[in-house]
């Protein structure tokens, strides 16, 4: 049902992902899930969009992740979560959050 809506990267949207999260404070030893994924890279996620992006890509449960400051949070349920719109005061107020889901996965579960 949400997952036409989904898009690889929207700035302004909390996805609400949730499962693991790696900071800068817990990057030598962050949470991770017991199954395969990369451990350098997932030591990583906490830096940037662009390696949390790809820490939740070498875990092949991820399906979405969502990025603020030095926090990366990656999760394998879908969930939409909710956009601040240009007129909101939580664009003044909070910082920017961005979410990216792995469409290619979520497809994946498509039922026939």
């Amino acid at each position: 049902m949400i997952a036409p809506n989904l898009q690889k990267r929207i700035e302004w949207w909390d996805n609400l992902s949730s499962l693991y999260q790696v900071t800068s404070g817990n990057k030598d030893s962050p949470p991770a899930p017991k199954t395969p994924h990369n451990a350098v890279m997932w030591k990583k996620a906490w830096q940037s969009i662009e390696d949390c992006e790809s820490a939740c890509k070498s875990w092949d449960e991820c399906v979405q992740w969502s990025y603020v400051e030095d926090l990366c949070k990656m999760d394998d349920k879908v969930t939409m979560g909710q956009g601040y719109a240009p007129a909101m005061s939580q664009r003044t107020t909070a910082l920017k959050t961005t979410s990216g889901w792995l469409k290619e996965r979520v497809e994946r579960w498509r039922c026939d």
